[in-house]
């Protein structure tokens, strides 16, 4: 992510400020008991290990990572997410943004022993990040810009994470045939 909004910021990037600090800490423990506890054991600890117990965990991540980015559509058409200025443009991004983060999020979940707390944290890490940090960071990237660097991101990081493995992503068993 920092990578991305450096190349999309045109190499300005600004500290975050003090206050942004102090919030971070605060709204990931929120974030936790909120998002990560409501999306983290369905998608790791119940979908991702029978998928790969059936499939290549490539596979697997490539199953569940679409259904993931689908289940957050309505954040694009309500007024607590992004409607209505919302392109389509920034869904899609979005969409592609959870397609490559979910390959890395199967990665922490394999690597971790399939620790639910881990994966997590790491997911509201990033979620934090982008809702607190990024914007004092990057302010001159906005709207459907900062989407965009976040799905660049993504899919770096998740191409990344497939080829430093071998399309194992850390699964630790024999692989499915």
């Amino acid at each position: 992510m920092l990578l991305t909004g450096l190349a999309f910021s045109g190499g300005v990037v600004h500290p975050p400020s003090a206050m942004a600090l102090a919030l971070y800490v605060p709204m990931l423990i929120l974030q936790f008991v909120t998002t990560g506890l409501a999306e983290e054991p369905g998608w790791r600890d119940f979908a991702l290990p029978r998928l790969q117990d059936r499939f290549h965990p490539l596979a697997a991540s490539m199953i569940l990572g679409p259904i993931w980015a689908v289940w957050h559509l309505p954040l694009f058409f309500t007024p607590w997410g992004e409607y209505p200025e919302a392109s389509w443009t920034r869904a899609a991004a979005f969409l592609l943004f959870c397609i490559g983060f979910n390959l890395v999020m199967t990665w922490i979940f394999n690597r971790t022993g399939q620790s639910l707390p881990v994966a997590i944290l790491a997911h509201v890490s990033v979620n934090t990040f982008a809702w607190v940090i990024w914007g004092e960071m990057f302010p001159g990237i906005d709207g459907d810009s900062w989407m965009h660097a976040l799905a660049v991101g993504g899919l770096v990081a998740g191409a990344a994470v497939v080829l430093a493995t071998r399309g194992r992503l850390g699964y630790p068993n024999p692989l499915p045939r």
